[in-house]
């Protein structure tokens, strides 16, 4: 799995964090990465606290193939 992107956003309409599962309100700080894992390119989206969580808890340290909700 690989991460092409990453940046942050404020929302203009409402999107669904991947991690918790919650809404992404209007006017809310999100994450937005593009990742390709084996040819597969998709859209991860994520509020800016989840993602800042998972990098403390160092979830991605031992997740070969990613994490889901």
């Amino acid at each position: 799995m690989d991460v092409i992107k990453t940046s942050q956003h404020k929302a203009r309409k409402p999107h669904v964090c991947e991690y918790c599962g919650f809404s992404i309100q209007p006017g809310e700080l999100y994450q937005r990465d593009f990742i390709n894992n084996s040819g597969e390119v998709y859209e991860w989206k994520s509020h800016a606290d989840c993602y800042e969580l998972t990098g403390d808890l160092k979830m991605m340290d031992h997740a070969d193939e990613g994490i889901t909700a």
